[in-house]
């Protein structure tokens, strides 16, 4: 009897190939989905941070064709070009 009970867990369990593999993009989804709200938090508080600091430094009242002309250099050191 026993073995019946569990032969009868075992078929009820039983997912076919297709329905875990359904299951999975599902979860990889979702996954990505919270993947790309923390990316997108990160960017919005980094993006406030800088500005904060240009502001704290005053290099917001710099003219806008010296930043032009600086940025490509300024990058570079940044990015580690």
């Amino acid at each position: 009897m026993s073995q019946d009970k569990t032969q009868e867990k075992t078929q009820r369990k039983a997912k076919t190939l297709e329905d875990e593999i359904a299951t999975a993009r599902e979860k990889l989804k979702l996954l990505e989905e919270k993947q790309r709200e923390q990316k997108k938090k990160w960017r919005d508080k980094n993006q406030k941070a800088v500005l904060e600091l240009i502001r704290s430094e005053k290099l917001d009242l710099v003219d806008f064709e010296k930043w032009k002309a600086t940025l490509p250099q300024l990058k570079s050191l940044l990015m580690g070009n």
